[in-house]
């Protein structure tokens, strides 16, 4: 008989391959409550995201980005 933790990850690697999604939403997306194989995008997160990826193609480092954005009381995902 198989272990329960190999099903598990039989289950989560056929998942993984069917292009569903294994776990929370990343920073920018939201769980659709319609859709449970699909995220939508949180502009308000998403804008932040953007906004970080153009201060790193400006050149801008981590410490530098995060001091701008602290600066702007942008809040940290967790909060």
């Amino acid at each position: 008989p198989k272990s329960t933790s190999k099903k598990v990850k039989e289950v989560k690697k056929a998942k993984g391959l069917a292009g569903e999604h294994l776990g929370a939403p990343p920073y920018g997306y939201l769980r659709n409550p319609d859709d449970k194989t699909r995220w939508l995008v949180d502009e308000e997160a998403a804008a932040v995201v953007r906004r970080i990826f153009s201060l790193c193609i400006q050149g801008k480092g981590v410490s530098a980005i995060a001091t701008a954005l602290w600066e702007d009381k942008v809040l940290t995902p967790s909060a």
